[in-house]
């Protein structure tokens, strides 16, 4: 089990922890163990997690996660992901409403920067991109058009021209006191009517594809949804490995438990192989 804090550990201190791990580092020295168990107490008096008291103010938080057979690529991961969406966030509508979306549920994607080529690329801070999959009439476009739009819509995120990257940049900079700006670039991640804008820029879903070089054992990997109101939302996090792809969902709202963040990932499951199915 890895965790990570957001803050001064963000990127060094997580790299650290998870390097340490995959690299198969000897066990913690038995001084180290004894601190611990010291810490604990006896261990029969050491109460299972799912048992701690949740600290106040604190969001339900859904879990899930199996191992999907064979490779999995982006693309394809994306339209299963865009599909599967739309029905965890619009199922409970009338099919009136949901014949007149024109576009899912936005979900975001982290990109790495610069041209695979780069041997810096990853020493670079992530960009986050939106990606939604178009609709007509209750329906989804096919793959292949989507696809076909990734080849247009993915360079222009990496180079820091996408619509989210744009609009964050454009509110760091805005000539408002630091307060405002720092104000306008935080959200409590719950979206409201008056501002529409926020859930779309927020995304209902997040689609990470992890893929680690060397490969590693199968990992899963966890991280807390942006919206955290009644529907809210849910990270998708994919990490292949030998023998298949580890994939997990972490949600809030209707995937704010086990049960709901299961049933969200049986959905993206079948929709990817819906999607290989029908090409």
């Amino acid at each position: 089990l890895v965790t990570t804090c957001h803050l001064v550990v963000d990127g060094y201190g997580h790299g650290r922890l998870a390097a340490a791990l995959l690299a198969g580092r000897a066990p913690p020295a038995p001084s180290v163990v004894a601190a611990a168990r010291r810490g604990l107490g006896p261990e029969r008096q050491v109460p299972p997690f799912s048992f701690a008291p949740a600290p106040a103010g604190a969001q339900p938080i859904g879990f899930a996660a199996r191992v999907i057979d064979g490779n999995v690529v982006f693309p394809r991961a994306a339209y299963a992901f865009g599909r599967a969406l739309e029905g965890a966030v619009r199922g409970h509508l009338a099919p009136a409403r949901r014949r007149a979306a024109r576009f899912s549920p936005t979900f975001q994607v982290p990109l790495v920067p610069g041209s695979r080529s780069d041997s810096e690329r990853r020493r670079r801070r992530i960009l986050f991109g939106l990606l939604a999959l178009r609709m007509e009439d209750g329906g989804f476009e096919d793959y292949q058009s989507f696809r076909a739009r990734l080849e247009t819509v993915l360079p222009r995120e990496v180079a820091a021209a996408g619509l989210l990257t744009r609009v964050l940049h454009a509110t760091a900079n805005a000539p408002l006191p630091s307060a405002w700006r720092r104000r306008l670039l935080v959200s409590r991640g719950e979206p409201h009517a008056l501002l529409p804008p926020v859930e779309v820029l927020a995304g209902r879903g997040q689609l990470s594809l992890i893929r680690l070089d060397p490969p590693a054992p199968l990992l899963y990997a966890a991280s807390a949804p942006a919206l955290v109101d009644a529907v809210g939302g849910c990270v998708l996090t994919l990490i292949p490995g030998p023998g298949g792809c580890a994939a997990s969902v972490c949600g809030s709202g209707r995937a704010g438990t086990a049960a709901g963040a299961g049933a969200l990932l049986d959905a993206f499951v079948d929709e990817l192989g819906s999607s290989t199915a029908r090409t």
